[in-house]
């Protein structure tokens, strides 16, 4: 595993150029930087309810989903407008393209709606009927094609890390020269992973994800699954293609994202806290989707009966997707898995099912690594001999 680097914003680095202004928009201390590795970046404090490791790790889980991040690196101030004192601090590297002239969300909806603040659904139509695009030169995934596909991307994102601040000024709208739209990349996650009550988590122990998550909502004053829930009827194939890619947050892999925050920027409470959450709303919106993601994984699969059941199983575990999930998706949505479980051999069915494709889902991928690497077994025994010469 490795530890996130932490730059240092020398007051010599702030004052080098003609980008070095103080900004205060929001209710953060920000201002830009020319930073020899990292180019025309923004800097912000810490925030006095939060912590900057919020963003590093949302620009990670982000990346992770192949959405389109602007990228954080933590920092450290030597120096700051308050304070002599090293001060804690996040850094933005510059995201916008040229030829792209970047407003904020809330101005651009205002125009045409002409009222604020404005509820999720009038911001969701706006993205429908506006043509809103995908940004320029970005890499979406498969089935991925305009702004509400990547939209929908993004309100699962939000539901993953529990954001509570996607206001107008939080996302912002590219317009090329043609009059064109596109979505800008992700920016000002921080507002996450329950920060805003990290204060109460030490004297609070039952405050669990779970209870967490019905007691907070989103900025709309919806709850994230709530919000989840409408993309998935509004947009099922894009639901579908962004929860498939968040199959790849394994719990070992948030784990490590998280675990790489260095402990001089994250409290074990807050570190602990952020995974678990993490990893109960990943499950909580996998089994919101249940029915959507079985219909997606029968699409792909030939075989019919059993063998067709196996190889859902297979398909669905070899994305990343737990056990648990893959058992009760069958169980609610399979026919031949509920024959079996109708006859009250639920535990045959889930033997033959679930446990019949890991044992396939094993043995293709040692096919696979046999024939990417012939030679390795060839070698490894030979590595054995040469190591262990008396076992001969």
């Amino acid at each position: 595993m490795t530890i996130y680097p932490v730059f240092e914003i020398t007051p010599d680095l702030r004052r080098a150029g003609k980008l070095d202004r103080r900004e205060f928009q929001g209710l953060l201390t920000k201002f830009w930087v020319n930073h020899p590795q990292l180019g025309k970046s923004l800097v912000k404090l810490d925030r006095p309810y939060g912590k900057n490791w919020t963003e590093k790790v949302a620009y990670e889980i982000g990346k992770l989903m192949q959405l389109p991040m602007a990228r954080y690196e933590l920092a450290v101030l030597s120096e700051t407008f308050e304070s002599n004192a090293n001060a804690p601090g996040i850094i933005t590297i510059n995201y916008k393209q040229e030829g792209l002239s970047y407003q904020e969300s809330e101005a651009v909806i205002f125009q045409q709606l002409g009222h604020y603040p404005y509820n999720f659904n009038e911001e969701t139509n706006f993205i429908a009927e506006n043509n809103i695009e995908l940004p320029p030169n970005y890499e979406p995934p498969d089935n991925i094609n305009d702004g509400l596909d990547l939209w929908t991307g993004q309100i699962i994102f939000d539901g993953l890390i529990a954001n509570q601040d996607r206001h107008g000024k939080n996302w912002e709208i590219g317009v090329d020269s043609n009059g064109n739209k596109s979505l800008a990349p992700l920016f000002d996650n921080g507002m996450s992973f329950g920060m805003t009550i990290a204060g109460r988590l030490a004297n609070e122990p039952d405050l669990t994800p779970q209870k967490y998550m019905t007691t907070q909502t989103s900025y709309f004053n919806e709850y994230h699954r709530d919000l989840v829930g409408k993309m998935m009827k509004l947009r099922p194939s894009a639901a579908v293609t962004w929860l498939r890619q968040a199959n790849k947050l394994t719990p070992d892999t948030i784990d490590e994202i998280i675990n790489s925050v260095p402990d001089s920027h994250i409290t074990p409470i807050e570190r602990e806290f952020a995974k678990d959450l993490v990893k109960y709303n990943r499950q909580d919106f996998l089994r919101l989707a249940q029915k959507n993601l079985y219909e997606s994984y029968s699409q792909e699969v030939r075989e019919i009966g059993l063998a067709g059941s196996q190889k859902m199983a297979m398909n669905a575990l070899s994305e990343g997707m737990d056990r648990e999930i893959v058992t009760e998706m069958m169980k609610n949505h399979d026919p031949e898995y509920r024959k079996l479980a109708e006859r009250g051999q639920g535990k045959m069915a889930e033997k033959a099912v679930i446990t019949q494709a890991q044992v396939k889902l094993r043995m293709s991928q040692k096919s696979l690594s046999r024939q990417q690497f012939p030679n390795q077994e060839k070698s490894n025994e030979l590595d054995f001999k040469e190591s262990n010469p008396d076992f001969w």
